[in-house]
């Protein structure tokens, strides 16, 4: 293995590199060699890009297939009648991420280590009436079945909601490393082990256009990710060097169960762009083979902090390591669909302004091809501070309250809305009472006249049962009153609405049903609000019930027995029995072991039924929330900026 040059380290490395442009001799999938787009002059229609490409390898057995027209008009059941695979594939097709997109996903998975060859016969019409001239066929080759269980069971996480790994120019680098349990145990003394090749940008653009390419890639759910090695390019290399990745927790869902790694660089970088080749070698019970995950990185002395209120976007800029207002900084927030920017004051703040992404194009304020590679739903954020950039991609709805990038000035971020009911269960022929409130976030929002509040079918608001108009007063308080006969069992929602109809706020579900009051009620709480295990540490939580019946007399002598508790709860075990008031304690041991190594706050759960078959059945269930640790990882410097 190739190690880092301990006198020179990277940051000498990074200033003497040469520049120059990767070549890697990997024959995988990626963008295809077709090129092309919709122009308002096209008389014929056209195959302007697939995924696979012509000729890909080590295709996922679950991979879609992406045909990519200079059309936005052909439809999912023209392409349907126009195409044949061979060897033949039971399909569904569906819209793509991009409007002139449409992907050819399988049921199950394709034959490992097989050639697929699609072929879009000529005559596939648009509803516009262009025509495709002549064939397209294009063909690919599957992957392993190890190769593809272990590209999707190992998942680069950086941390936060970016795409990039970010580290100050103080900070060591490190990310997460995600991998299936299954497949853990095949890497070399059950840990990941990497070699690392390091490699510089040559310009910032470049970065940019390979952060739109790869978070491109990404949105693939079920294909090779960033793998393709044709899309970084403008980059020269640094050094090479091996690390550990070191475990840090197990965690269990219904989805998957994985195990999950810190990856740490051996020692700080110089501010600038980077892109990490990682090589895992893995040994299967059928193959050897490498598994190579592409990591984007940027060492940079800028940390930022943004938040939409309203109809307002705020960007908070400092310098990371000085701890420092940044004064005069850029901010730019854009894709092809939207482009926002202002400039930073003294105390580092700057409130963004909607702008015009055509006149930002014109002016070079951002980059069209850049723009156009990056899904809508995405959003790119530049800071240019001096000598200093932050660059990075995240979501859209991320930071605004509408989806896939549109601002749509969401009407209830305007109002603070609260709505409340006389009770949270109705018989099917019933009235429900309600209260509530509205008032401005800011000063001079004018309150709405008129709201509509409708009860809708279904947890999601699927269809309206009733509504009612109402008008709040000067102080935006409201009441009213729905009135239902013989309505079906369901669960329900309140939402409220203004006069144009924009959605303002929903209530918790509310259940319309049959019902008997029952026999007992009940208050449950915990001693504390949040239990601190720290490293290592036990602790324990005293559960109080008190039961009565309903005119408020104690169940004196009521018999609890615990049902159920999560991991890292242990009740006392024993039969709890209610004292002449309804009082019951439960003494329940934490134990810090049993939860997840992270700082990260966790819920945990017990839950109680009464224990003797002549009582009405009671059951009891009561939250906890635990930070099971204080440290999860510690690291010792034998030198400076190096572990």
């Amino acid at each position: 293995m190739s190690r880092v040059d301990r006198k020179m380290g990277l940051k000498g490395l990074v200033r003497k590199a040469a520049a120059g442009v990767l070549c890697l001799s990997l024959l995988l999938s990626g963008i295809s060699a077709f090129s092309g787009r919709t122009r308002a002059e096209e008389t014929e229609l056209k195959v302007v890009n697939t995924f696979p490409v012509n000729g890909g390898q080590d295709v996922f057995l679950t991979s879609g297939i992406e045909i990519t027209f200079n059309s936005t008009n052909v439809s999912q059941g023209a392409l349907e009648e126009a195409v044949t695979i061979s060897p033949e594939v039971d399909h569904y097709i569906t819209a793509g991420n991009d409007w002139n997109t449409l992907v050819i996903c399988p049921y199950g998975e394709y034959k490992p280590e097989t050639q697929y060859t699609v072929t879009i016969h000529a005559g596939l019409q648009d509803e516009n009436g262009l025509t495709l001239a002549e064939d397209v066929t294009f063909s690919f080759v599957t992957s392993s079945e190890d190769t593809t269980a272990f590209y999707q069971g190992t998942i680069l996480a950086p941390a936060g909601q970016g795409c990039v790994v970010n580290a100050l120019t103080s900070e060591i680098p490190a990310s997460f490393l995600m991998v299936d349990k299954s497949l853990a145990e095949k890497f070399a003394e059950g840990k990941p082990e990497a070699e690392v090749t390091l490699y510089g940008f040559d310009t910032e653009e470049d970065f940019l256009k390979a952060l739109a390419k790869k978070v491109k890639a990404q949105e693939r759910s079920g294909y090779r990710k960033d793998e393709d090695p044709s899309q970084w390019k403008g980059i020269h290399e640094i050094s090479s060097f091996g690390i550990t990745a070191e475990e840090v927790t197990e965690n269990s869902y219904w989805w998957w169960n994985y195990r999950e790694y810190v990856l740490t660089f051996p020692e700080a970088l110089p501010e600038g762009k980077y892109l990490a080749k990682l090589d895992f070698p893995v040994t299967t019970d059928h193959q050897e083979l490498v598994v190579t995950k592409y990591m984007l990185l940027q060492s940079t002395e800028l940390a930022t902090f943004m938040m939409t209120s309203g109809e307002e976007t705020i960007a908070w800029i400092r310098n990371g390591v000085t701890q420092e207002a940044v004064n005069d900084a850029a901010v730019k927030v854009y894709n092809s669909r939207n482009y926002m920017s202002g400039e930073t004051a003294e105390d580092g703040t700057a409130r963004l302004v909607q702008g015009n992404v055509s006149e930002a194009v014109a002016t070079q304020q951002i980059n069209e091809e850049i723009t156009e590679a990056l899904p809508d739903y995405m959003q790119l954020l530049e800071i240019t501070a001096g000598e200093h950039r932050f660059t990075e991609a995240f979501s859209g709805d991320t930071l605004y309250g509408g989806y896939y990038g549109y601002y749509y000035g969401n009407t209830s971020e305007k109002y603070y809305t609260y709505i409340y009911t006389d009770r949270q269960i109705y018989s099917s022929t019933d009235e429900l009472q309600f209260f509530g409130v509205i008032r401005p976030r800011k000063d001079g929002t004018a309150l709405p006249e008129k709201l509509t509040v409708s009860l809708q079918n279904g947890w999601w608001g699927s269809e309206e049962i009733i509504s009612a108009e109402v008008t709040p007063d000067e102080k935006g308080y409201f009441t009213g009153t729905l009135s239902f006969e013989d309505q079906q069992n369901a669960y329900t929602i309140l939402e409220v609405r203004d006069e144009e109809e924009n959605l303002l706020m929903t209530s918790d579900s509310i259940l319309i049903e049959e019902y008997v009051k029952p026999t007992y009620t009940y208050s449950v709480e915990a001693d504390k609000p949040v239990y601190v295990l720290g490293a290592g540490g036990d602790e324990e939580a005293v559960i109080k019930v008190d039961v009565s019946y309903f005119d408020g007399t104690p169940v004196a002598g009521m018999n609890l027995s615990e049902e159920w508790s999560s991991r890292g709860l242990h009740g006392s075990g024993e039969k709890l029995t209610a004292d002449l008031d309804g009082h019951i304690e439960d003494h329940v041991s934490l134990k810090a072991e049993e939860f997840e190594n992270t700082w990260q706050p966790q819920t945990g759960s017990i839950s109680y039924q009464s224990a003797d078959i002549e009582d009405e059945m009671l059951y009891i269930s009561q939250d906890l929330m635990v930070i099971p640790r204080d440290v999860i990882l510690t690291a010792e410097n034998d030198t400076e900026n190096q572990l």
